[in-house]
């Protein structure tokens, strides 16, 4: 169960740093 929490955990963090990137590349592309 702790391994499970840690691995969600992992995700989340990865999740949040790459969003912004990601809403980025959402509002570029829908500029063009």
């Amino acid at each position: 169960m702790e391994i499970q929490n840690k691995e969600l955990h992992r995700i989340t963090t990865t999740t949040l740093v790459y969003k912004p990137d990601f809403t980025y590349l959402i509002t570029k592309r829908a500029e063009h």
